[in-house]
């Protein structure tokens, strides 16, 4: 039997390339880098944890995990509390692209102060070229209607970030470099209990 020999540079291949399973859990706050670096050193957790910075006001603690591991939201919640006794308030944010997980939760002086989620997003209805319109109707997710298409302009971290006080909240492709691609400098790191 012979074999035969595939011509790799005449043949042409289809590939279907999928997105990549994005998901994340940090805290973020405003501090310098010298509070930021206190509460952090001050932690007890038994996550794998990095502090970065996000911008000239926000550092962020975010758990180094793989995609198999499930969130520990408890873990990451006794996080912001603690870093919220420091730093006067910090937000637990969750994410994941699989299942549309998009919430956040704020603390302040140690205490949980609110919750964001769905009902806290807003949506606004796409063109017939699938662009949002934005300056049309806003819509909470239990007005939207089967027979239209939306997209979300505001998620439950959105709404966090606010709260929080964000001068320049950070979008959520930086969040995801930051978190999921680490392309952010670690300032200092634990590795868990």
């Amino acid at each position: 039997m012979r074999k035969q020999l595939i011509d790799y540079k005449s043949t042409t291949f289809s590939t279907r390339v999928l997105p990549m399973s994005e998901l994340f859990e940090a805290v973020i706050t405003k501090a310098t880098s010298v509070i930021a670096h206190e509460a952090f050193s001050a932690l007890s957790s038994p996550l794998h944890l990095r502090l970065i910075r996000l911008s000239d006001d926000l550092c962020a603690i975010y758990r180094v995990a793989t995609r198999s591991d499930l969130f520990d939201e408890a873990s990451m919640d006794k996080v912001a509390a603690q870093v919220s006794k420091s730093c006067g308030a910090a937000l637990a944010i969750f994410y994941d692209n699989r299942g549309g997980v998009n919430c956040s939760h704020l603390f302040r002086a140690g205490v949980l102060n609110a919750s964001f989620g769905e009902r806290d997003e807003v949506w606004v209805r796409l063109d017939d070229e699938g662009e949002p319109i934005m300056d049309g109707q806003r819509f909470s997710v239990d007005q939207l209607s089967d027979d239209e298409e939306y997209d979300c302009i505001r998620t439950g971290i959105d709404a966090g970030l606010k709260a929080l006080g964000a001068d320049n909240p950070p979008a959520l492709s930086l969040l995801k470099d930051a978190f999921c691609h680490d392309r952010f400098e670690t300032e200092a790191e634990l590795p868990g209990q």
